[in-house]
């Protein structure tokens, strides 16, 4: 029985060391408060290949032109495509006293589109600001959808190289470069449900790096801060997970239509093979090595006075809300709540 995990672990779960090196990181010592410092691997990731614009007007319930949202294809040098959305509001309807971004980066199998799309767009119209939202690896369409396969072997290959902390780093350069681009407040505050949720505490040394200051962080749902199959409960709870997601998402979806809102999560799910095989081969691996839970150690103690909020639910099998208070416990400013429900709740 334990070898037979330990090859599950192998396949399903690899160290983090072993991710990094396939990503082809070089391990440097970051300071992350004043005479603490953390070995944080950094990737190739400088030059870009840049997608097209595509401009939308949005319009509010009274038809007022209230901004326009930008998306945009960008390819890191490792050839992966991530696409990408900014949300900006209009002049007219622009809060001048807040001077941030908010920056999000989508659950684990979700597009920009959808549940996504609807939270930024919310929150963009509402406070008045600009959300940027940044797709998972190969989340975007190279090809005319019949082709999209032909893609299907090279992709494959580049999911083989991901990585939590490699995403972290992209989602923190690809938004300094929308900053940069759209004229976008450098300050920003960090959303994010699930993976999102997950790659968040490992963005700090990579915002810094790119000029980039995470004011805040408010995050849903992060799960797995221990390399699966370390603990021997680990098989019971990956047995109860599916069922209490289905439950979760039985609730969710009667709550959509009570309340008519069921067209706002339509493109949640995508139908790109790409970004399926990329999610289930490379991102799945990543998000039970335990990265996310090592990650916490590179946010700095002294940012994280007040600046931190992080929800976790009791009957998310895979949550474990004592580990992540155990792993935040020298962090005095992070508050971790647990509230009732399940992982998509």
């Amino acid at each position: 029985m334990v070898k037979l995990l330990e090859s599950a672990r192998n396949v399903i779960a690899p160290d983090p060391e072993t991710l990094w090196e396939r990503g082809h990181a070089e391990m440097f010592e970051v300071e992350i408060d004043p005479g603490r410092y953390e070995l944080v691997p950094f990737f190739d990731l400088d030059k870009l290949n840049v997608g097209d614009v595509v401009e939308t007007p949005v319009h509010d319930a009274l038809d007022r032109h209230v901004g326009t949202t930008y998306t945009q294809t960008l390819i890191t040098p490792d050839g992966i495509d991530r696409a990408t959305r900014v949300h900006s509001p209009t002049d007219e309807f622009r809060n001048p006293d807040f001077d941030f971004t908010i920056q999000l980066d989508t659950a684990w199998l979700t597009s920009i589109d959808g549940h996504n799309n609807r939270a930024a767009e919310l929150l963009s119209q509402e406070l008045g600001i600009d959300v940027v939202e940044i797709g998972a690896e190969h989340s975007s369409r190279q090809l005319p959808f019949p082709l999209e396969g032909l893609r299907l072997a090279k992709t494959m290959i580049e999911a083989r190289t991901i990585s939590l902390a490699k995403t972290a780093q992209s989602a923190q350069r690809l938004t300094a470069w929308l900053s940069d681009y759209h004229g976008l407040s450098k300050n920003i505050v960090k959303i994010g449900e699930s993976r999102g949720a997950m790659v968040a505490p490992g963005q700090y040394p990579y915002a810094q790096e790119y000029g980039l200051q995470i004011v805040y962080s408010d995050t849903t749902a992060p799960c797995v801060p221990d390399q699966l199959f370390t603990h021997n409960s680990d098989v019971l709870r990956l047995g109860e997970f599916p069922a209490s997601e289905v439950a979760g998402f039985t609730i969710v979806a009667i709550e959509a239509a009570r309340k008519r809102a069921l067209s706002e999560l339509a493109g949640t799910l995508t139908g790109n093979p790409n970004f399926w095989v990329s999610s289930l081969s490379g991102t799945g691996p990543a998000l039970m090595s335990g990265e996310a839970g090592r990650m916490s150690a590179w946010v700095p103690q002294s940012e994280a006075e007040g600046n931190i909020h992080i929800v976790t639910f009791k009957k998310d099998a895979v949550s474990r809300p004592n580990t992540w208070k155990r792993l935040f416990a020298q962090h005095s400013g992070v508050a971790i709540i647990t509230l009732r429900g399940s992982h998509v709740t």
